[in-house]
């Protein structure tokens, strides 16, 4: 059997079932509709809230699935990762120590320095999010700045820093460069990996994937999730969209993938 991979935020995420909320959009993602319509095994590592850094670790972690497809969600260029443990230190050089980077970011659990644990997202039933301890939360600021964020980790004061960061040092049009950049090296390597994909970009330059050609899904294609993000203020679906939505991204990715694909 095939594989189709999936990697992204909260557009991308296939929903875990939930015996306490069964209308929550379990099975009714248009990834996973559109797995059952070609016939194929579907992988999900995307996770709402999380980065273009994360999605990029996704992508490796998708690679070693060997699918036959990936489609990629990318998001929005105001989400970061940083540590879950407390890394304070009056010295500067302490940070360069080994012993303090204990608590650090573990190259070589790549995606898995991510919190996944509790998200009600598919992708965190992968077994590697129980067992490798993980080192850093990827969040969108919003959700900090609102106070809507899935996990309580920073306190009022913290959050008052981070928003004076904001408000001072953080440049949109950098930031999303520097992202765009990033998952630009994700997106080279599954060619080196011989894996075709598609590669939804939204909030990202263009001129940075020229290379990729129609690979790349832009803003305004009837594939992309967030072109029908908003019709209805009432959506209660984690994946910003109603299931009738799904179902027609599910029907318009079949009739691309069999005419491009297959």
């Amino acid at each position: 059997m095939k594989t189709l991979g999936v990697c992204g935020d909260s557009f991308m995420s296939a929903i875990s079932f939930n015996e306490n909320d069964l209308d929550n959009g379990y099975g009714k993602h248009f990834t996973e509709l559109l797995g059952e319509k070609l016939g194929w095994n579907v992988v999900t590592y995307a996770r709402g809230g999380c980065s273009n850094q994360t999605i990029r670790l996704q992508i490796d972690e998708i690679i070693k699935h060997k699918p036959d497809l990936v489609i990629i969600g990318l998001t929005s260029p105001d989400r970061f990762e940083y540590p879950i443990y407390d890394l304070t230190t009056e010295d500067y050089f302490d940070k360069f120590k080994e012993e303090f980077k204990t608590n650090m970011y573990e190259p070589n659990n790549g995606l898995y320095n991510i919190d996944y644990v509790g998200f009600p997202d598919k992708s965190s039933e992968h077994g590697g999010f129980g067992v490798i301890t993980p080192k850093m939360i990827s969040e969108t600021l919003n959700n900090f700045f609102w106070g809507n964020q899935s996990k309580e980790t920073l306190n009022k004061s913290e959050v008052r820093i981070l928003e004076e960061w904001f408000d001072r040092f953080y440049d949109f049009n950098w930031k999303a460069q520097q992202d765009s950049w990033i998952v630009a090296n994700g997106l080279r390597k599954l060619l080196d990996n011989g894996i075709e994909f598609y590669c939804i970009n939204t909030n990202l330059y263009s001129n940075e994937f020229e290379f990729f050609g129609d690979r790349m899904i832009m803003l305004d294609s009837k594939l992309n999730p967030w072109t029908y993000r908003g019709s209805d203020p009432s959506i209660k679906y984690r994946f910003h969209t109603t299931l009738e939505y799904q179902e027609q991204l599910s029907n318009n990715w079949f009739e691309h993938i069999n005419k491009k694909l297959i």
